[in-house]
């Protein structure tokens, strides 16, 4: 799958590390004055360290989560 497959832009499809991608290629694209001189996006870089720090508090969060017990 590639990232302009019409697959990959349906919500019900994308996976976290989609996702992710997806964002690091819409800054670049959409800020390309961000990219240093040697390729480097250090907005990149942050962006993907926030996704990161989001992801774990999500995933930690819906771990902790009790589970409902269904009524007998």
């Amino acid at each position: 799958m590639t990232l302009s497959s019409p697959a990959f832009l349906s919500p019900a499809s994308l996976s976290l590390e989609q996702v992710h991608q997806l964002l690091l290629l819409s800054i670049r694209d959409q800020h390309p004055e961000w990219i240093t001189a040697d390729g480097e996006c250090p907005a990149c870089d942050n962006s993907e360290r926030k996704l990161g720090e989001l992801s774990a508090l999500f995933f930690n969060t819906q771990a902790a989560k009790p589970r409902r017990q269904r009524p007998s």
